[in-house]
């Protein structure tokens, strides 16, 4: 069925991505939504076949590159419908280190710490309406992740913190290694992040369990 169609999923981001092309200065709100949440769900997909790293980390990049300029637009989205997003991006990012770690096990030391903070990120993302079950979804796996990786201690919130002083350039440098992808770091919107939320606690099985 078409929710589930790689097929269907790549044409609307090939349709979007010929229409940014052609008309970018008509490029609003309406269309980076459709945009965004294409790529989100092209990359779960993708993720599920088991596709390659590299493709994986190539949606994820131009969800990058997209969510900066949705940030930009003249009449620009509301800070919730910008969150939700942010948190998808987060979700994905996160997937994309999990992945790359059980490929290479050794780079899970340096990475997981980051993959911690993206899980936080994208557990405290907003949820809108017109997307909420997206936002739920999200929300109930990051919010299992983050018990998972921290063996339910808060403690461990605090060595993730502290991971780095520049959060935004170690997320973008983590994530994409390619030499194209790293000249564009001045239109990440991973990279123009100096912090990610931020939660005392870890939630709890029930607050994860009211998003299901």
């Amino acid at each position: 069925s078409w929710p589930d169609s790689k097929e269907w999923y790549t044409c609307l981001v090939e349709m979007c991505e010929n229409y940014q092309g052609q008309y970018r200065t008509k490029c609003c709100m309406q269309f980076y939504s459709i945009y965004l949440s294409s790529l989100h769900r092209l990359f779960d997909i993708m993720a599920r076949a088991g596709a390659t790293y590299n493709v994986l980390t190539d949606i994820v990049h131009r969800m990058d590159q997209a969510l900066y300029k949705f940030g930009l637009l003249t009449q620009p989205p509301s800070q919730t419908l910008l969150s939700h997003f942010k948190g998808q991006l987060y979700m994905d990012g996160a997937t994309l280190l999990v992945k790359n770690a059980m490929q290479d096990p050794g780079a899970w030391r340096e990475t997981s710490k980051l993959a911690g903070l993206l899980f936080i990120g994208a557990f405290c993302g907003d949820s809108v309406s017109q997307l909420s079950n997206d936002g739920d979804v999200r929300k109930v796996i990051a919010g299992h992740m983050l018990l998972l990786l921290s063996k339910g201690e808060n403690q461990w919130l605090e060595s993730v913190f502290g991971v780095s002083s520049n959060i935004g350039t170690s997320l973008h440098n983590a994530m994409f290694v390619t030499k194209n992808q790293g000249e564009m770091v001045t239109s990440s919107c991973l990279a123009q992040h100096t912090a990610i939320n931020s939660i005392c606690r870890l939630p709890t099985s029930a607050e994860i369990a009211a998003h299901c």
